[in-house]
């Protein structure tokens, strides 16, 4: 996975969700909905990282703290196959939602981040 164009070396997973937010179009004679019409869309997706303890390390997922939050821009996502370093998504505008740490008595916690997403664009060329 690429954040802002820069491998993120340590992201071990994505999960991501989109809402199309369908309502269901209703006409007299009819018994049930006669079809669908969307009336918006949200696109989250949670992002799952490996951390050393310690300090910051080269190829970390860029998060935000409490009093940045407000003032980060937003980020787009590239959504990477780990086998054939093809792009399978691009995840365009993002900005942080959430994130959680576990920490490990071995040195090694994870991280998962929440994200909220204008849009999830898939690669048509390499996602069946």
């Amino acid at each position: 996975m690429k954040q802002d164009g820069k491998e993120v070396a340590y992201a071990t997973g994505i999960d991501f969700d989109e809402d199309f937010e369908l309502q269901g179009i209703r006409t007299l004679g009819f018994h049930g909905d006669r079809g669908f019409k969307s009336m918006g869309y949200s696109c989250n997706f949670s992002v799952n990282t490996f951390v050393l303890i310690g300090g910051a390390i080269e190829g970390a997922l860029k998060t935000p703290t409490r009093k940045s939050i407000l003032t980060q821009g937003v980020l787009d996502f590239e959504i990477i196959d780990l086998v054939t370093k093809k792009t399978l998504y691009i995840a365009k505008s993002c900005k942080c939602g959430g994130k959680s740490t576990s920490l490990d008595a071995t040195a090694l916690a994870t991280k998962t981040t929440r994200w909220r997403a204008v849009d999830i664009i898939p690669n048509e060329a390499n996602v069946s």
